[in-house]
């Protein structure tokens, strides 16, 4: 099938449309902070290349801080995509991103309250693609049961995921019952450990809060609230959806997860008093 370079063009101007239509609706300082805080987590980031490396930490780079990176952009990408779903006037659908926002978070301070301890970092590090791995592998089993997933999932593709699938597997041959648990965990951190590891980082009512409120659906299904009449119709009113401000409330918990993020991180560096005072500046305190 040939496409032509403007197929999507119609799309992506009403994309565009949307997101001019709601994003200059929105007035909070919620907006302003979003981007000082983007701005403060790239710069944290940019800390590895300034930071005095010892010969061990550089004989765990590869296994342990660079993995530790990847996690935190992907805050940086949730924070982000937080913004720009809210801002083109789907702040519900932004909810749903709360919540792995807030668990991404929670993966850097499992893997860091070790931070003086390597070895236990980095098999923290490995015990967390080991099960990547073996969910991968379960995931793909499912998806591959679907015509469609055929088409997407290659054989080369499902003979790589079953080979890693194997190692592990092998990895766990003198302790089968470590394994047994990793084909049963829907998440790698439970609820008593991400709920252990919210008190330590003071965030337990956010927390709680989040997984309270990032089932959008529910919001969905209750939705007549953010309805007003707009003009009579032959059979009654014409609704539309409120959308005014409607961006506030999860870009401020993304700010809040976001700033914890930073802060974890500056850990690695050693760095937590500056990057405290920074964040404080952001804040105005």
């Amino acid at each position: 099938m040939k496409i032509k370079i403007f197929d999507g063009f119609s799309l992506k101007s009403y994309q565009w449309k949307q997101f001019t239509k709601n994003c200059f609706t929105e007035r909070g300082f919620q907006l302003k902070e979003a981007r000082k805080i983007r701005k403060l987590s790239e710069k944290t980031l940019d800390m590895m290349n300034s930071y005095g490396w010892s010969e061990t930490e550089i004989d765990f780079f590869h296994s342990t801080f660079a993995p530790i990176f990847g996690f935190y952009y992907g805050t940086i990408s949730y924070h982000d995509s937080i913004q720009t779903l809210s801002l083109s006037g789907h702040a519900l659908n932004a909810m749903n991103l709360l919540r792995p926002h807030l668990e991404a978070l929670l993966l850097l301070v499992y893997i860091l309250e070790n931070r003086d301890d390597l070895i236990k970092m980095e098999n923290k590090v490995y015990d967390y693609f080991d099960w990547v791995i073996v969910k991968m592998k379960i995931n793909t089993d499912q998806s591959f049961k679907s015509e469609l997933a055929r088409i997407i999932l290659t054989e080369d593709t499902m003979e790589k995921v079953k080979n890693n699938f194997n190692e592990i597997k092998s990895k766990y041959a003198n302790n089968p019952k470590g394994f047994k648990k990793l084909l049963k965990m829907n998440s790698f951190l439970n609820s008593k450990e991400r709920l252990r590891l919210s008190k330590k980082i003071n965030i337990e009512g956010l927390y709680h809060h989040i997984y309270a409120e990032s089932s959008a659906v529910i919001h969905f299904a209750d939705i007549e609230h953010r309805m007003e009449a707009s003009s009579e119709h032959l059979d009654g009113y014409t609704y539309d959806i409120r959308k005014k401000n409607a961006a506030v409330w999860p870009i401020l918990i993304s700010n809040l997860l976001q700033v914890n993020c930073i802060m974890q991180l500056s850990k690695i560096f050693h760095k937590e008093d500056i990057t405290k005072q920074k964040l404080e500046s952001i804040f105005n305190k």
